[in-house]
């Protein structure tokens, strides 16, 4: 509307970011552009208020792949509480681990003086 292009997050991050997300965010991206689309069908209709499509507010599953594709990607599995890294890039290959606890790629031990919101921080710290 006010501009003739615009930026995504990932147009500001550094060709080192890391990305982590949790295991099921590809199926859970396709389930929220769907569940997008089909308000936008919903809505689409309203000449006093227009909408804008989607695919100008948002980057699709497959953009968001693509521009994520460069990043080193690190995937929690919360089931079984460990970590999977999956270096995209030769530098991600040879970079120091980030944390002590990605260096084995398991989440920290469960001790008993450390609350379950602890642990989870510490993880998060990868």
């Amino acid at each position: 509307m006010f501009f003739d292009s615009t930026a995504s997050l990932f147009d500001y991050l550094p060709r080192d970011a890391v990305i982590v997300h949790e295991s099921g965010t590809v199926p859970a991206l396709q389930q929220l552009w769907t569940d997008i689309e089909h308000r936008y069908e919903e809505r689409r209709h309203d000449i006093e208020r227009p909408i804008l499509a989607p695919h100008e507010l948002f980057l699709t599953p497959q953009e968001l792949a693509k521009a994520a594709e460069p990043l080193t990607s690190i995937t929690w599995r919360p089931s079984r509480r460990t970590w999977s890294c999956t270096p995209t890039t030769a530098s991600a290959i040879t970079r120091p681990a980030i944390h002590p606890n990605c260096a084995s790629m398991r989440a920290p031990p469960n001790r008993s003086r450390r609350s379950p919101a602890s642990s989870t921080a510490s993880m998060a710290a990868c």
